[in-house]
């Protein structure tokens, strides 16, 4: 999105007295084989949501942060990162439209976090705390062994 684009879009929920940001597939909250760079940034952006909420509430400005955390939508994106990484065939995409009215439906209230689908985003979440190396397993388990070693971690 331009900055054309995120003006509009920040206009519009500061006049309606919402804001809403929404990671894909769980990257802010957990990490996932594969997605290092992309991860990165969503952590970043779930800190930065964090601040934002709390400035605005000590300036008395009437506008709620909601906090999406989502699943595997079925975007083209994701569409091509499961194609791209021969990930499980059981791996089903959630739909982007009842996605979308998942987010507009927690903005709307004003919700701190949203979790779609509810079923991957919340458990794996809201678990992770408690036993950070199981989930860290299954979530390993989804994605296929490496063919080769991560640019990051190759020594020349």
């Amino acid at each position: 999105m331009g900055k054309l684009g995120w003006t509009l879009a920040l206009l519009f929920a500061v006049l309606v007295g919402y804001i809403w940001y929404e990671p894909a597939f769980d990257p802010g909250k957990i990490g996932n084989p594969l997605t290092s760079f992309y991860a990165a940034t969503k952590f970043g952006l779930d800190g930065f949501f964090a601040s934002l909420r709390q400035e605005l509430v000590m300036q008395d400005i009437n506008v709620s942060v909601t906090y999406c955390v989502l699943g595997f939508i079925g975007t083209e994106t994701s569409q091509n990162f499961l194609e791209e990484y021969q990930l499980s065939k059981d791996i089903i995409p959630s739909p982007p439209s009842d996605c979308a009215m998942a987010i507009i439906k927690g903005g709307a209230t004003r919700q701190r976090e949203i979790y779609y689908p509810w079923r991957d985003a919340w458990f794996a979440t809201k678990l992770r705390p408690f036993v950070p190396d199981l989930v860290d397993h299954v979530t390993r388990s989804v994605f296929p062994p490496l063919k080769e070693k991560s640019p990051l971690f190759t020594v020349d």
